[in-house]
């Protein structure tokens, strides 16, 4: 296996094929982190345990697929690539304590359902927002650059109708 800190600055280009590929199906994102018109990184549940996720690569346009649904629409469809990286126990542990405490102060709109959507939870009163972020910035750093790659997956990101992808570039 490699570590995350053993991967190249142009890993996305090529080597990251070198990694098994994970099909999706496989994977369930439980929670995500960072989010930035998507998921960026977060734990999900692969083969029974916990892992953390984190985008690695986004599909350029001239990679999208295209598909035509069943109305006759033609439409782009935009993935991601996201790396698995296995965590120890300590770390589930952290992870979990901290992703307690938003869902406690902040709110429950970083969880996913049992397929996998984002479910627009509540949230709470926003003056409990700060109990969560002041205790945050006492956080030590998260370092994952010793932990294992298991692998990768591509992740359906979002479809632009194509007449409307085109007048957009």
């Amino acid at each position: 296996m490699t570590r995350l800190a053993d991967i190249p600055s142009d890993f996305y280009l090529k080597y990251y094929r070198q990694l098994p590929q994970i099909d999706v199906k496989e994977v369930r994102m439980l929670w995500h982190c960072a989010y930035w018109d998507g998921p960026l990184d977060g734990i999900l549940l692969y083969q029974g345990k916990l892992h953390w996720f984190q985008i690695f690569y986004t599909l350029r346009t001239d990679e999208m697929q295209s598909r035509v649904d069943e109305e006759n629409i033609a439409w782009n469809d935009y993935f991601v690539r996201y790396l698995i990286i296995e965590l120890s126990e300590e770390q589930i542990k952290e992870e979990e304590y901290w992703h307690g405490l938003f869902r406690q102060k902040v709110g429950t709109h970083t969880d996913y359902d049992e397929n996998g959507h984002r479910t627009i939870g509540a949230l709470a009163p926003k003056d409990m927002w700060s109990e969560f972020y002041e205790a945050y910035k006492t956080r030590t750093p998260r370092d994952l650059s010793n932990n294992q790659i298991v692998g990768w997956f591509e992740y359906f990101w979002g479809s632009i109708r194509q007449d409307e992808d085109e007048d957009s570039r």
